[in-house]
């Protein structure tokens, strides 16, 4: 089940995986919007996350979080727990066909300082490479939304997608797609809390 993708020379595993509240996550290691994707050089702080959900589910706020870990064999480690920030994002509403009726789109990005703590990651990544060539360790990333119910309605049937910009690419791509909650997070992602109202 479990899919690595290893960068060149640098030798760090990227372990694609979406996560939901109380589940071991939906490995998504495979999605071709990631094949060309480099954790180490590309911006990946300017990527802008859209979460497309039926109305009767809305992420939470400060609930879509973003982790980036990455573990050297004998270099120390670095570690990322981003809060996605909830945004206009024009440009990327731009390329989004308008949703289907009964659903709504989430727009999410880094906060300026998570931006700057993922190029300080990425710059020390870069720099031990640099001296080093090949460095034995691990790079994983994970993204983790959790839901709240705008009703008591079933949420069984319930199915959400997830799409990203990639850097240097126009346009969202889809990183999940019309996929049931309960196959996500069985009967712990159904008990969702009701939304907070205000």
């Amino acid at each position: 089940m479990t899919v690595f993708q290893t960068f060149s020379r640098f030798k760090l595993i990227a372990l694609m995986v979406l996560g939901l509240s109380g589940c071991t996550g939906l490995n998504f290691g495979t999605a071709n919007a990631l094949q060309s994707l480099d954790f180490l050089n590309d911006d990946i702080a300017e990527m802008t996350f859209a979460v497309d959900a039926p109305v009767q589910i809305l992420p939470q706020d400060e609930g879509v979080l973003f982790e980036m870990d990455v573990v050297t064999a004998q270099n120390g480690e670095r570690h990322i727990r981003a809060v996605l920030v909830r945004g206009d994002f024009s440009e990327a509403v731009s390329q989004l066909k308008p949703p289907l009726s009964g659903r709504a789109y989430h727009l999410f990005a880094f906060g300026e300082t998570d931006k700057e703590a993922i190029g300080e990651l990425q710059a020390w990544a870069r720099e031990l490479q640099r001296e080093q060539g090949q460095v034995g360790g691990e790079l994983t990333v994970k993204i983790t939304p959790s839901f709240c119910r705008t009703s008591s309605a079933d949420a069984s049937d319930l199915r959400v997608s997830v799409l990203v910009s990639l850097p240097g690419k126009p346009g969202l791509n889809p990183l999940l797609s019309n996929v049931k909650l309960s196959d996500l997070g069985g009967a712990g992602m159904l008990r969702m809390p009701l939304c907070q109202e205000g």
